[in-house]
């Protein structure tokens, strides 16, 4: 409204000068006889001075407005960012956990970093847009106070401009999707290859890996740049074009429509306005179309991971674990598969002891434990706590009365102190102590140069294999779970490691008041087990105790009587 009204007062100001300052000279236009009424409500002689400063108060108008304009667009921008950015990382760490993980790490950080913010600034050109034909509009309205046969003749240009502009934007369009689709390759490629660099140097793969990697990134770089091409071939094209169309339309507006001087002049005003309106409309409608299609890419993956199957929980709190946990014919298979991980297993574990679960690789070990804190469900089947079946439990309390520790300890980039609290943020530094020397990680700890406030780097790569394997654990034993779950404790450590950990686990087994789970496959971790469970091929084979299934001749006696030094020399020879 700043900017008609403004480019409008060019009529007036003109007409007054052309007759020598005498309002009364002037001629009866519309536009003349509200700016009258106008002046002579406020009680101002309508001076050439006066219109002048009218004149510079819309100016100043219409940049406030352009400055508050561009304030709410860059709020508006980053809101939307930081808004994707907030919406799919709570997506993905809500959805179902084997959903989230198909997904891939790259993909979901390409989504929330890349395209979130070529999404934020492709809505960016589609309110510059709504802005610039809003000014257009305003243009036209007053080209038909003014100049109405003007007006229909700039109306044609803008016409023949919306063909050039439809074919441009099926062709940025194309670009954007390929942009969108090599953002999440190039993501995807940076997070696998960076996560596996010990690999790829002791392959000798770090040449070839470079090269592979060249190509997504060469890929990427030819497509944005032949967008930023096309956006400034129109930048190179449009001046030319529109010097040649004002000079078209004001042989036009003198010759044939016989305009006045005044007319003529503010004619050529808006022609010089809208041109560049035109221009830029053009480039934001060509960004909108090559940047859009990640803000598409990223809808359609949050909209995935928010409607993909979630597991919900019941009403009842679990309050630890005092009998049992029973697997009554459980049945489960993953997405894909063309054969169940467990077959129809049926099983008790008793609570408050060690529990030891093993078998060969892919027997399904890894599927049953996931199953107790519900990160997946049973095709078919039941599991039941104490008699209740989990699904009645609320999913916070299980897993709040469930403590896991992985095969490989996951730390964060942050302090010992805040990674062993990561589970039970509101304990104290005395309880944090504890737990530690109770995982046989203080000594350690007190070593490095921060102690417990030392900051341990990316994934902790200032701690050994070992020493995250006992802050995991110290983690886990801080959280005072009833139920521990160990996913192969031991596997990757030292003796000496090993020994520390399996101390824990007996101080544990003998305070009586944790039921513990351990998948092992050394025979020094399993022996301390009170229950043993043998899986095969998914199916439940063998159960007991290490002495019971010593005595048999299945799996567990024919693997473990190769290492049981308690086995008579010639019976071990036998086996």
């Amino acid at each position: 409204m700043f900017e008609g009204a403004g480019v409008s007062m060019l009529l007036p100001v003109l007409e007054l000068m052309q007759a020598g300052g005498d309002p009364g000279a002037v001629g009866g236009s519309l536009l003349w006889r509200t700016l009258t009424g106008l002046f002579d409500r406020v009680q101002m002689p309508l001076t050439l001075a006066n219109l002048l400063w009218l004149v510079f108060v819309l100016t100043m108008g219409r940049q406030g407005c352009s400055y508050l304009r561009q304030r709410l667009n860059y709020r508006l921008k980053e809101g939307v960012v930081s808004g994707l950015q907030q919406r799919g990382f709570a997506a993905a760490v809500q959805a179902d956990f084997r959903f989230a993980e198909r997904q891939g790490v790259g993909t979901l950080v390409a989504a929330l970093t890349m395209d979130a913010e070529r999404a934020g600034t492709a809505l960016l050109f589609f309110i510059d847009l709504a802005s610039i034909w809003s000014l257009v509009a305003v243009y036209a309205a007053v080209l038909c106070a003014v100049a109405p046969p003007a007006a229909l003749v700039v109306g044609f240009g803008v016409l023949a401009a919306q063909l050039f502009v439809r074919w441009l934007m099926a062709w940025s369009r194309r670009q954007g999707e390929q942009v969108a689709e090599l953002n999440g390759l190039l993501a995807h490629a940076l997070v696998e290859r960076l996560s596996g660099l010990r690999l790829i140097k002791l392959a000798g793969r770090e040449r070839a890996e470079a090269e592979r990697l060249s190509e997504t990134v060469t890929g990427l770089r030819d497509r944005k740049i032949a967008v930023a091409l096309m956006g400034s071939k129109i930048q190179a094209l449009a001046e030319p074009i529109a010097v040649l169309a004002t000079l078209g339309l004001l042989t036009v507006s003198t010759t044939w429509l016989a305009l006045s001087l005044a007319e003529v002049a503010l004619f050529c005003l808006v022609i010089v306005r809208v041109v560049p309106l035109i221009r830029d409309a053009i480039h934001a409608r060509q960004s909108m179309s090559s940047w859009g299609p990640s803000l598409d890419h990223v809808r359609r993956l949050i909209s995935r991971v928010e409607t993909a199957p979630t597991i919900r929980g019941g009403a009842r709190a679990f309050l630890g674990l005092d009998a049992e946990l029973d697997f009554s014919v459980v049945r489960f298979r993953y997405d894909g598969a063309d054969r169940d991980a467990l077959h129809g297993v049926t099983l008790r574990l008793p609570a408050r002891k060690l529990i030891a679960i093993v078998g060969p690789s892919g027997a399904g070990k890894s599927t049953l434990i996931d199953l107790i804190p519900r990160l997946i469900e049973p095709v078919s089947g039941m599991i039941s706590a104490d008699g209740a079946p989990l699904s009645e439990y609320s999913l916070e309390s299980l897993r709040r009365g469930i403590a896991f520790v992985p095969q490989e300890g996951i730390v964060f980039d942050d302090t010992v102190a805040n990674n062993i609290r990561y589970e039970r943020p509101e304990a104290a530094d005395a309880e944090v102590e504890a737990a530690a020397r109770q995982a046989h990680a203080d000594e350690f700890i007190r070593r490095l140069p921060g102690g417990y406030g030392e900051p341990l780097g990316e994934r902790g790569s200032r701690l050994s294999v070992g020493q995250r394997q006992r802050i995991t654990l110290a983690r886990a034993l801080l959280k005072g779970a009833s139920i521990l779950i160990l996913d192969e404790p031991t596997s990757a450590l030292d003796v000496e490691t090993e020994r520390s950990i399996q101390a824990s686990l007996e101080a544990l087994r003998r305070d009586r008041r944790t039921t513990i789970i351990v998948i092992a496959h050394r025979l020094s971790t399993i022996r301390q087990a009170e229950y043993i469970v043998v899986l095969e091929e998914g199916r439940l084979v063998e159960e007991g105790t290490h002495e019971a299934l010593m005595r048999g001749d299945e799996w567990y006696a024919r693997v473990m009587g190769w290492s049981d030094p308690g086995l008579p020399a010639q019976e071990t020879a036998a086996r």
